[in-house]
Order: structure tokens, then C-alpha cells, then sequence
């Protein structure tokens, strides 16, 4: 069965969707289909991933249809759940991993649209970043947080998202050591226990750190619509 095409703006077939907040509710087609898509992920990738309740973890339903291994980094039994909780998971299950390269992906609305394979790889070696974050539309919290310079000129999805990220484990590794630190500081209110908050504070002024603005590997759908031209389909 030939599969949707899932096109971003910029015209690039993208390799994994972050359905983030309520925009799952508006793209059930693409989850419904997408669901049952079987992929293959390189052995010279981890797939780390967080959640409480595997019924409702599109994520790792699709890798264990697809027979692709991957970690869940919510302690076992764990039932009371913030996002920022997934900040220590990361780092837990990054000490532990022996993959050169690892990807963090939400649980609960993250699909993979393509293989995540040596082009994957070479795509994201070629964006020039150590660590490369999804984007958004959508700037939450809706806070002065990171500056980002010329961020006007970069389109749309102009803003960091935390919910899908790749590098190279060891980098991944020291980043998120340090956004576990950020949480720890008193003079940081984030009443939104959220855990773009502490991410993008981390990753502000790090020029190794990038976010996909040209959805080449990655799409958000928040805030999003889509174009429908035959059996392919343009997010923008």
C-alpha cells in the first residue's frame, strides 16, 4: 500500500510528525494511517521515549509493531507525571545508552513518517548542529525565553520544541545534564511545569544547538493546516 505523502512548507518528505497539544484531534487521518506504518530505525540510533500508560504511547506502539527497539525512560510504576519529570528520564536513560546517536521523542503524540536510516543521518550531519530540536509555530510559554537572532526571518516555525530531538548521544548527554541543573534554580518560576521552559533557557546562546525551521527531518502540526494534492499531503 503506497503510504500519504507528508510534505513540509519547504517542500521536504519529513521522517517524524510531533502531533503536540491538541492538533492530534485534527490530523486523525494521518495518526490513523501512520499508526500501522512499519519503519526500520539504524542500530546507530537509540530511541528513547517517555510514558506511563503504553496503551495510549502512539510512539512505541508503532516501534513495536515495527519490531524496532526502543527505551522508555519512565521509571517503572511511575503514575503522577509532569513533563518536566522527563528531563531526568532523559538524562538516566542517556548514561545508560551505547548508541553513537539517540533520539528523544515524546510518547504520547509522535509518529514516524519515513525510516530513520543513514540518510536520516547524513541529513541531520549536513544542518551543520550537534543537537537538533523540532519546531513550532507555537511559542510556548508564551514568555520571553530565548533569543534567537533574525527569528522573524525564519519563517513560521520559529520557535524550539522539545518533543523530538537528535545528536549524538554523548552531546545529548552534557546538554541535558545542564537542563537538569536549570531546574533545580529558585529563581526560575515556570507555573506551567513545562519543560520547553528549561530547554530553551539551556539552549539559548549554544550555537550547537539548533531547531529544524525548514522542517527537513521534523513537523509540528500546532497551529498548522494541510493541502491535499493527490496522495500527498502539504503541512503548512
Amino acid at each position: 500500500m503506497n503510504m500519504t505523502k507528508i510534505l513540509s512548507y519547504s517542500g521536504n518528505e519529513v521522517y517524524i510528525g510531533h502531533f503536540q497539544g491538541n492538533a492530534i484531534k485534527h490530523f486523525l487521518d494521518i495518526v490513523e494511517e501512520y499508526s500501522s506504518n512499519q519503519i526500520t530505525i539504524s542500530p546507530r540510533v537509540g530511541v528513547i521515549t517517555t510514558f506511563t500508560d503504553k496503551n495510549q504511547a502512539i510512539t512505541a506502539l508503532q516501534l513495536e509493531l515495527s519490531n524496532m527497539p526502543y527505551v522508555n525512560a519512565c521509571p517503572e510504576g511511575k503514575t503522577e507525571w509532569t513533563n518536566i519529570d522527563k528531563i531526568k528520564c532523559y538524562v538516566d536513560a542517556l548514561e545508560k545508552s551505547t548508541n553513537e546517536y539517540s533520539l528523544l521523542v515524546d510518547g504520547y503524540d509522535v509518529l514516524f513518517f519515513k525510516n530513520i536510516d543513514d540518510e536520516f543521518i547524513s541529513k541531520f550531519e549536513s544542518m551543520g548542529k550537534k543537537i537538533m530540536f523540532n519546531a513550532t509555530k507555537n511559542n510556548h510559554p508564551n514568555v520571553s525565553i530565548d533569543v534567537v537572532e533574525n527569528r522573524d526571518e525564519l519563517g513560521e516555525f520559529k520557535y524550539l520544541n522539545a518533543g523530538v530531538v537528535f545528536g549524538k548521544t554523548e552531546d545529548l548527554l552534557e546538554f541535558y545534564k545542564e537542563v537538569l541543573e536549570m531546574t533545580s534554580r529558585k529563581d526560575i518560576m515556570n507555573p506551567w511545569r513545562s519543560e520547553q521552559l528549561y530547554v530553551r533557557m539551556t539552549a539559548n546562546g549554544k550555537e550547537y544547538v539548533g531547531f529544524d525551521y525548514n522542517c527537513l527531518l521534523f513537523q509540528t502540526f500546532s497551529k498548522t493546516n494541510k493541502t491535499i494534492c493527490g496522495n500527498t499531503v502539504i503541512i503548512v
